[in-house]
């Protein structure tokens, strides 16, 4: 079963299970969600007989070396997510999760508890790869996020 989400076929959520440190969570969509429903999807003769509640994503592409258009996910077939049931905020990195069709695809905790839930990918939507070693410097995040913050929104 996947580390970081459960399953409620029943009521078609898919609830975070990885408790906060020091009071956040962090998820890679792509890898902590996606892949590992993915896989749950495949092996599991319970959830196999259901439709797989994620679009494949779209973006991901590869614009030049080290950049890759962000990709976007969409929840289908009316599933919902849930966060981990405690005070935290949660950083979903590196692709948008949503919900085909619109609205939000978070329904609340069932405690009285507070989730900031945080979407950390680039304003463009452009990712930047970065691998040990590439050779970006200090110097070069600074530049970067200070162009960032220059850029003017639509």
């Amino acid at each position: 079963m996947a580390t970081h989400v459960a399953y409620d076929t029943d009521k078609r959520i898919i609830y975070v299970t990885t408790a906060p440190t020091n009071g956040v969570v962090e998820l890679d969509v792509k890898i902590d969600i996606y892949s590992d429903m993915k896989e749950d999807w495949r092996t599991d003769a319970n959830l196999n007989k259901l439709k797989f509640p994620l679009a494949e994503p779209i973006g991901g592409n590869v614009t030049k070396p080290g950049k890759t258009i962000s990709p976007y996910y969409f929840l289908r077939y009316g599933w919902k997510m849930r966060p981990y049931e405690a005070d935290h905020t949660l950083y979903l990195n590196n692709a948008y999760l949503l919900v085909a069709g619109g609205g939000e695809p978070w329904v609340h905790t069932i405690g009285d508890h507070m989730v900031n839930i945080r979407d950390t990918v680039p304003s463009d939507s452009i990712t930047t790869i970065v691998v040990s070693g590439s050779g970006v410097t200090e110097q070069d995040k600074l530049d970067i996020a200070d162009k960032v913050w220059e850029k003017e929104l639509p």
